[in-house]
């Protein structure tokens, strides 16, 4: 392609390319991400709830147990038995099929601390 003459036509070429290479860019960038499965169920964790307790919508309740998490009060999955009332957040999102509530913390066994041993004859 032979540059224009013209000096408008050079910058409206020229802007017309940059373009096109930001979209390059940005589709790259794009394809380069990693997509969360919205087939598989998703734990949630304590990013999840502060993103939720951030949102416009979230409720004064939800609001100030978040406060409280972030002073170092309280964790996120002792929320069902130290916020009164419970925000109204905690049911819906129990409720979903797609999310995994807290699930319970593993506490090691007697077994999980020995190490294995090879019994030998």
């Amino acid at each position: 392609m032979t540059v224009p003459d013209d000096p408008l036509l050079r910058l409206a070429l020229q802007k017309m390319t940059d373009a096109f290479d930001r979209m390059a860019h940005t589709r790259a960038e794009i394809e380069r991400t990693p997509v969360p499965s919205f087939g598989e169920p998703r734990t949630i964790d304590s990013a999840l709830m502060f993103d939720i307790a951030l949102l416009p919508g979230a409720s004064p309740e939800l609001r100030a147990y978040a406060s409280r998490v972030a002073a170092g009060e309280c964790t996120w999955d002792e929320i069902e038995t130290l916020a009164r009332p419970v925000p109204p957040e905690v049911a819906e999102l129990k409720r979903d099929p797609m999310l995994i509530w807290f699930p319970p913390k593993r506490t090691p066994t007697s077994n999980d601390e020995e190490p294995y041993r090879i019994p030998w004859q």
